[in-house]
């Protein structure tokens, strides 16, 4: 197996990893409302960035 292909595949595997523990997160219940997740996204390119809203 190539080196390229073993990294897609390792890849794959986080990417499938991380999607079931974000489902699992949204199942027990925990968000991050769309509007503070503007604010926190727009603040990126000021002096004085947001910390990264977190799920509740």
């Amino acid at each position: 197996m190539t080196k390229h292909l073993q990294q897609l595949m390792e890849d794959d595997n986080v990417h499938d990893r991380l999607t079931r523990e974000a489902l699992a997160s949204l199942r027990a219940g925990f968000r991050v409302p769309h509007a503070e997740v503007l604010k926190w996204a727009e603040s990126l390119n000021t002096v004085a960035p947001l910390p990264l809203p977190k799920p509740r």
